[in-house]
């Protein structure tokens, strides 16, 4: 089993704790992601309800992995320029580019290296725009690490994108095994700040599908499960 089955897998568990399912054989496959044998097959596939796409640079999914690279990089550089073992953590704006970012940011740390531990006022890198808050801790420490940050806020569900990773799955449905029937569970991990939505049945809204029959939304953590209106 892939790594990607294995996560899909993982979250049909849940749901399926959380929810109750015809009884049939289980089978983990690929187009459509899971089938449950018994009167008739069905088909179900699963995807993450990302607030953004992931191709876009302001996504979470393309951000977070920028900025750990920044501070692991930053780091590097500053002790290479004789820094000593102290622990910083980072929160980031939106970073359009990368690119000398990890050297303005040791050498910004270099220079508070007679500062006292806490937070450092905001006016000290408003030369760094990419940056939206700094933690200075004057302690050493032989294994002293620089972190990553962030506060985020939980927005509510974003019914547009939701209608549109519905039209993305139906658009790929040719590309399925035959079934009988075809369902649609559309994930939102309460731990990914890429995903995390506030939700209830009032928000969500009617749906119409030619090709999943059943259409579901859920919430993991909470064990919300929603299923959306669609034709039969």
């Amino acid at each position: 089993m892939s790594r990607t089955q294995e996560i899909e897998k993982h979250y049909f568990e849940k749901f399926k704790q959380a929810s109750s399912l015809p009884e049939g054989d289980i089978v983990y496959k690929d187009s459509p992601d899971v089938h449950i044998r018994s009167s008739k097959n069905i088909g179900i596939e699963i995807t993450n309800f990302y607030l953004k796409d992931g191709k876009l640079l302001e996504s979470e999914q393309r951000q977070d992995p920028i900025r750990r690279k920044v501070i692991k990089e930053s780091h590097k550089i500053y002790k290479e320029r004789g820094g000593s073992n102290i622990e910083v953590s980072f929160g980031f704006n939106f970073i359009q580019s990368a690119k000398q970012l990890s050297e303005r940011i040791a050498d910004f740390v270099l220079q508070l290296s007679k500062k006292d531990s806490g937070p450092i006022a905001p006016h000290l890198f408003k030369n760094i725009p990419e940056l939206s808050y700094v933690y200075y801790n004057s302690n050493e420490y032989d294994d002293a690490e620089w972190r990553l940050t962030q506060a985020y806020s939980i927005p509510m569900l974003d019914k547009e994108r939701l209608i549109e990773i519905i039209s993305e799955k139906e658009k790929k449905a040719k590309e399925y095994k035959l079934c009988d029937e075809y369902w649609l569970l559309i994930v939102i991990d309460f731990i990914n700040f890429a995903q995390d939505q506030i939700i209830s049945s009032n928000m969500l809204p009617k749906i119409e599908s030619t090709t999943f029959q059943k259409i579901f939304v859920f919430k993991t953590g909470y064990d919300q499960v929603f299923e959306l209106t669609s034709n039969q």
